[in-house]
């Protein structure tokens, strides 16, 4: 009411109000409908598609689950559908956020060319994935790749660079019924990809520092970092893996505890297979490769430059009963060859100097690394001149 005396109350103004009241109570009875997690239950319908389960045992089902498609009905006259009509459920759900960012470098990387990655990070499961890209335009590709190799999350938290917060991005959100949320201006530490962006930063660095492995591996380093990481128990989730955190499944470590990054291994390979050639190759093993062949497939650097995955594999130097002589030493991957091919020498088969060999001013190599022949442990050394040709770092 509208005045405490009702016979003050116009006839007119209460039906008003009376109208306003129905009004009010419809909506909101409306918006109860559309925000409850049980809408208007038919027992009736429900009860047999559930074999006849007790009622209380369905509802707590409806309660506890999701129908993001509440119909399955053909449209009429019936059609032959083409495309799916439920694209969320075609994947995996993530009962987390995750955190993503993208990474460049100033060094292409081999097999590929890419300068940066993107990293997807779980806020809960703190699993983390890598996906190599050429420029940051490749978001939307990407992260179509990361929701059907990992899985969607509830949310998906980036910052608002364009790429990132594209029409065709937020397309795929909605398609796959995605929330996004976006850090805000100069607060990186919103983002919590940021932490662990640095500290996979900081663990390459340490891994290609120690076994000399080119500095165009960084992308393969970046994936073994993070496979890594995903099986390794953390304090965080209470001494589990990630991997174990998000899928509930307990991760298989065993290609990790057999071979480290870069380290000299034979592999098999048939194409050698003329007799009487060998057919264990000399090569460095860079990692697993999660989408060829059995569980310990692995990406292999061959000696002439190019990565290719092999399961057939072994320490190349732990077994000195064993070891392959005709492979020991490799091949030089700076061997230098003029234009016909021929290989260029600084001293001729007489040990006198090759009056044929290309001029170089020492101060030109200032700043540049170089790879020097294989070790008999099956390395190689690196050396970095820096401001004075003398002054001479070697690093392993």
């Amino acid at each position: 009411m509208l005045y405490d005396d009702a016979e003050l109350q116009d006839p007119i103004i209460a039906e008003a109000e009376t109208q306003l009241n129905d009004s009010y109570t419809t909506w909101t009875a409306r918006i109860n409908q559309l925000t409850s997690k049980v809408k208007n239950v038919d027992w009736e319908h429900l009860i047999p598609c559930f074999a006849w389960k007790l009622q209380s045992v369905i509802q707590k089902t409806l309660e506890n689950t999701t129908q993001y498609y509440r119909t399955t009905s053909s449209r009429t006259p019936m059609r032959k559908y083409f495309k799916t009509r439920t694209p969320a459920l075609r994947v995996t759900r993530l009962a987390e956020k995750v955190s993503t960012d993208f990474i460049d470098s100033s060094v292409p990387s081999i097999n590929g060319g890419q300068t940066g990655a993107q990293i997807f990070f779980g806020c809960d499961s703190h699993m983390i994935n890598v996906f190599g890209v050429h420029s940051k335009s490749e978001f939307p590709e990407v992260l179509l790749d990361f929701l059907i190799e990992r899985g969607v999350p509830h949310a998906l938290m980036s910052d608002s660079a364009n790429e990132e917060a594209s029409a065709e991005v937020k397309r795929i959100f909605r398609k796959f019924q995605m929330k996004q949320r976006y850090s805000e201006p100069y607060k990186q530490n919103q983002n919590r990809v940021e932490q662990e962006i640095q500290n996979l930063k900081r663990d390459l660095i340490k891994v290609l520092d120690r076994t000399g492995a080119p500095d165009n591996s960084w992308l393969y380093c970046l994936k073994y970092l993070s496979g890594l990481h995903n099986c390794t128990a953390l304090e965080k989730v209470g001494w589990i893996t990630p991997t174990q955190k998000s899928t509930g499944i307990p991760a298989d470590i065993s290609i990790y505890t057999k071979y480290h990054f870069h380290q000299p291994v034979y592999y098999y390979a048939k194409e050698h297979s003329s007799f009487p050639q060998t057919k264990e190759l000399l090569g460095y093993w860079w990692g697993p490769n999660e989408n060829t062949g059995d569980t310990f497939c692995s990406d292999i650097l061959t000696l002439n430059g190019t990565v290719t995955p092999r399961s057939t594999l072994r320490p190349a130097h732990d077994q000195p009963l064993h070891k392959n002589k005709r492979q020991v030493d490799g091949e030089d991957f700076l061997t230098l060859k003029d234009s016909t091919g021929t290989i260029i020498q600084s001293y001729g088969d007489d040990g006198a100097i090759d009056e044929t060999v290309p001029d170089i001013e020492p101060e030109s190599l200032i700043g540049y690394e170089f790879i020097h022949k294989i070790d008999e442990n099956g390395y190689r050394d690196k050396v970095v001149e820096y401001k004075e040709v003398h002054d001479i770092y070697w690093k392993r």
